[in-house]
């Protein structure tokens, strides 16, 4: 078994990840980092098909824009799922599924 100053130096961290690990960064600046570094939020559920010939996906997808990545900055991450049903009508580049929407695609 090797030494934990071994194991150590073989890990690689950014100074950000580092610090992170270490405990030196605040929520606020992770809640930046994770605003920043995400493109897509998906949530998926695998159904049954109808016809019993395997499954079927039915996904949730939110957009990171910049209202999204304001309100994980601020913290305000109720106020997601009125964005997502908000953005499931506007503009095509910037268009967001609920799960309904998809589950309710699924059944016609």
């Amino acid at each position: 078994m090797p030494h934990a100053w071994h194991m150590r130096k073989r890990r690689v961290l950014s100074p950000r990840a580092a610090r992170l690990a270490a405990g030196e960064v605040g929520e606020e600046e992770v809640a930046n980092q994770l605003s920043l570094g995400l493109a897509y939020i998906i949530c998926q559920k695998l159904l049954p098909r109808a016809d019993d010939a395997g499954r079927v996906v039915a996904m949730e997808v939110l957009n990171n824009t910049y209202a999204v990545q304001n309100l994980i900055r601020a913290g305000k991450l109720e106020q997601l799922y009125s964005t997502l049903q908000t953005k499931t009508r506007d503009v095509a580049t910037e268009r967001m599924v609920t799960m309904e929407q998809s589950l309710a695609g699924l059944a016609a």
